[in-house]
């Protein structure tokens, strides 16, 4: 479970991809499209650890049966669409960058009511209180920021002072790299 946190920046709908196409004022259709392939190759580098590690320890081999692969991938479909909608609603220009994530959560709670029923609601109240004391994280730490923001102009003079007696001795940058 830990492994996907690493996939999950780079699939899309990713929010990591939207702050830094936001920041670095990059395309974020394109950031999306980056993203596919470098994400699939870590999902099947990962796939092959966890084969190699659980052969290397001698995990017990359980028994492969070709029904259960294609009853598995029959119930996985639904969410195997969710980058499908999402690349081809932004490449297709049905959906903005903006409104990508929510379109992918709307499919999701889409999906959980239909497919899932009794056990989607169940995880969906803790999930949603979870995701609140998440965002109540974020805000905090964004105000905070703000409220530091007030001091900048203090300790941009400061910096400037300090380097500008630093550049008056004419070194060179690399020098304080030693």
């Amino acid at each position: 479970m830990h492994l996907l946190g690493g996939i999950a920046l780079l699939i899309p709908p990713s929010i990591t991809l939207i702050l830094f196409g936001v920041i670095a004022e990059e395309s974020i259709v394109s950031l999306f499209f980056a993203g596919v392939i470098p994400g699939i190759m870590l999902a099947l580098s990962d796939a092959f650890i966890i084969v190699g590690v659980s052969l290397l320890i001698k995990l017990p081999r359980g028994k492969f049966e070709v029904r259960a692969v294609g009853r598995t991938f029959l119930e996985a479909w639904p969410a195997l669409l969710m980058p499908v909608v999402v690349l081809g609603g932004l490449y297709g220009g049905v959906f903005t960058p903006a409104e990508v994530g929510a379109a992918a959560a709307g499919y999701a709670l889409v999906y959980g009511l239909i497919a899932k029923r009794k056990a989607f609601l169940l995880e969906l109240i803790p999930t949603t209180i979870r995701t609140m004391n998440l965002t109540a994280i974020v805000f905090f730490f964004w105000d905070v920021s703000v409220c530091f923001s007030c001091f900048s102009p203090i300790w941009d003079g400061r910096r400037t002072s300090q380097t500008g007696s630093i550049r008056s001795v004419y070194l060179q940058p690399v020098f304080f790299l030693c």
